[in-house]
């Protein structure tokens, strides 16, 4: 029952973290419009019967672009899960962060109740729901999409940490957590590739950290199982992005100094100044803020002494303190080494790593920093607690817990109650806003030029001085008719890009005819002299397809992994 009111309690630390939402409506930040005009034309697709949507049709006013195919979607099937039961957006906004703000502060709970007391775990989680970076990523910057791939974060160093520190007594607890693993990692790499990435260099100093390297040495293996086994059933995404990505004008580089990683580090003078400089140092200083508590650790973790005061605070088995010793000193490692990696003392780290740059911002080491420092801060304030109870009110008591409550407000008055909400009218009329809209250059295919470059065009389709009539004009299916006259290429209101195939329809046949690129980079559709009904498709190619199966397999043999535990234990 104890446990069953602990977890009730880290449920409502979720809700109670954006509880504004239900009371002020939706904050809105910087990429608010970029997902919602992700999610609404996403949605169109599913119900259309595209499941892995691959051209986004209405963006940049009907020319479209390929976006679907390079940013990872999982959020989005979320959002229109939870659409097609509620059918109303803005209360389906509100449900879904809901859900993922809960999945965050149990993670965070979970883990921290695998190495710590019940009391330490709940108190992890409390810290997470109201850590600064993570706050930010929904109420200020809209990272929704790096918001809820952070969440899922806890509970891959959960099952990193469970492997590479217990010994299984039967294979069926070790399958378990193997198949834990690949499942959440697949999910972060299916919801924001940054956190992926960084998730994923994270994910690797803890196990090299935390591997018994005399006595099992093959947890390594075991973590190598889970991470692959979840590239396998993340395939269906990655690897129709990787093969394509040179195809699309973010495959080429950084498009400008705004995404140069080099221009984003954190206290540089280097830094471009703009509002997000601005909020990247200040969000540094309040996380820096919340490593204040933890003082009292630093001593205790870096020497070799065992934890006999805190066992209490600790796993209930006082043999295995020092394994749980450890597991801290490394969890505050990577807290430290994650601060780091936001500032230029890491420029050559970021210069030899291979994909970091691509990250494009370095504050989104916080996201992980944000994640780690919980179980170690809550261990801390727990015996903070205990010295109170001890020693009455000293000066250095005093002195840590004044700063960090003033970190604390300042967080939640800057970050949280300063936001700028819309209520559920302003929420659709914001959304309709990104109907059609001009998307970033980055999505574009490689040789296309931006809106305001393009060659004048009337209408869906023009062939010169023939007539065209319209029949059909969806996302990835077009159908039109062209008059008879001179031989030439109609042009298309969409850019060109290689899936688009053209065809004349005959006779109840169907007749391929090329397609090419007029110089701006739209989709050039070549019409024979007669009078010829045309239809022009995006045709994924046989590798998606197969790709989509592959991860299907991928994610039954996770499924069987997962059961596995469960019919042994039957």
């Amino acid at each position: 029952m104890k446990l069953n009111k602990s977890i009730l309690l880290v449920i409502c630390f979720g809700l109670i973290s954006i509880s504004l939402i239900f009371f002020k409506g939706m904050p809105v930040g910087g990429d608010f419009g970029n997902h919602f005009g992700f999610v609404l034309p996403f949605f169109d697709e599913l119900k259309q019967g595209n499941y892995f949507p691959g051209w986004l049709g209405d963006s940049n006013f009907g020319f479209g672009d390929p976006r679907f195919r390079f940013y990872p979607p999982f959020l989005y099937y979320v959002f229109c899960l939870v659409q097609f039961i509620i059918n109303d957006w803005y209360f389906t906004a509100l449900i879904v962060f809901a859900i993922f703000s809960v999945i965050g502060t149990l993670g965070v709970y979970f883990w921290t109740k695998e190495i710590a007391s019940n009391k330490v775990a709940v108190l992890a989680s409390l810290i997470f729901a109201f850590i600064p970076y993570h706050l930010t990523q929904f109420f200020q910057a809209s990272l929704f999409a790096e918001y809820a791939a952070t969440t899922f974060l806890p509970f891959a160093f959960l099952f990193v940490q469970r492997l590479s520190t217990k010994k299984y007594p039967t294979s069926s607890g070790l399958i378990f957590e193997i198949g834990g693993l690949s499942a959440v990692y697949s999910l972060i790499v299916t919801t924001h590739l940054p956190t992926a990435v960084i998730g994923s260099l994270s994910l690797g100093i803890f196990a090299l950290l935390l591997t018994d390297w005399k006595n099992n040495r093959k947890s390594l293996v075991f973590c190598s199982v889970g991470i692959l086994l979840g590239l396998w059933a993340s395939s269906w995404f990655w690897f129709r992005m990787l093969s394509e990505l040179s195809w699309i004008q973010a495959g080429a580089g950084v498009s400008s100094e705004y995404y140069d990683y080099r221009n984003n580090f954190l206290l540089s003078p280097y830094a471009l100044v703009n509002v997000n400089t601005w909020y990247g140092n200040l969000l540094l200083v309040l996380t820096s803020g919340f490593f204040l508590p933890t003082l009292n650790l630093f001593g205790k973790l870096f020497n070799r002494k065992p934890l006999n005061e805190e066992i209490a605070l600790l796993s209930n088995q006082s043999n295995e303190s020092q394994v749980t010793k450890k597991i801290f000193l490394v969890i505050l490692v990577i807290s430290i080494i994650s601060l780091i990696m936001t500032t230029e003392l890491s420029r050559p780290l970021w210069m030899i790593i291979p994909k970091l740059k691509d990250i494009q911002f370095p504050y989104r080491w916080l996201s992980i920093t944000s994640v780690v420092i919980c179980p170690v801060l809550a261990l801390s304030l727990s015996i903070w607690r205990k010295r109170f109870k001890e020693k009455g009110l000293e000066t250095l008591t005093f002195t840590v817990f004044l700063l960090f409550f003033l970190t604390i407000g300042y967080s939640i008055k800057e970050l949280v109650i300063d936001a700028g909400f819309i209520d559920r009218n302003e929420f659709y009329e914001k959304i309709q806003q990104t109907h059609g809209a001009r998307s970033f250059k980055d999505w574009l295919p490689r040789d296309a030029k931006e809106l305001k470059d393009l060659l004048p065009l009337k209408g869906n389709v023009d062939a010169g001085k023939r007539e065209v009539t319209i029949e059909n004009w969806g996302s990835m299916n077009r159908i039109f008719t062209v008059s008879e006259g001179t031989e030439t290429q109609a042009r298309i209101r969409a850019y060109n890009y290689p899936h688009w195939q053209a065809f004349i329809l005959k006779d109840g046949q169907k007749t391929q005819t090329a397609t090419g690129s007029e110089a701006d980079g739209t989709l050039l559709i070549s019409i024979p002299p007669e009078k010829s009904e045309i239809e022009v498709d995006f045709v994924e190619p046989l590798r998606t397809k197969i790709a989509i199966w592959i991860a299907f397999a991928g994610w039954l043999v996770i499924l069987a992994f997962l059961l596995q535990k469960l019919r042994k234990s039957q």
